[in-house]
């Protein structure tokens, strides 16, 4: 079972898996040019949930999808000084997650009749 640690020293974060750096998955999706962080909603932990929910999932289209709701239960929460998660902490997260099988714009189409 995966275990992901983040530490940070100064100015500079390091976010590792079972003690190698984590994938910051800028091939995915470029969401910060800073590296990562925690303990807020922005752009570079943004980065970090996507590398946690792209590692956990091994599915680039799933990570897309739930990368946000790691980012508020999960990354936003982590204390500024260090954290440890494990793979099951992650799932539980995701498993609170609700899947749609359509864009925002075709939701919002179905909802306000128009679909």
């Amino acid at each position: 079972m995966p275990r992901y640690d983040g530490t940070r020293h100064g100015d500079r974060v390091t976010v590792t898996v079972d003690g190698a750096d984590l994938d910051p998955a800028l091939d995915l999706k470029a969401l910060s040019d800073e590296g990562f962080d925690w303990g807020y909603e922005g752009a570079a932990p943004a980065q970090l949930a996507l590398a946690l929910t792209l590692h956990h999932t091994g599915e680039r289209v799933r990570a897309l999808a739930l990368y946000r709701k790691i980012l508020r239960t999960v990354v936003a929460t982590l204390p500024r000084d260090g954290w440890t998660l494990s793979d099951n902490d992650l799932r539980v997260a995701l498993e609170e997650a609700i899947e749609v099988d359509m864009t925002l714009d075709e939701l919002l189409d179905r909802v306000r009749g128009k679909g």
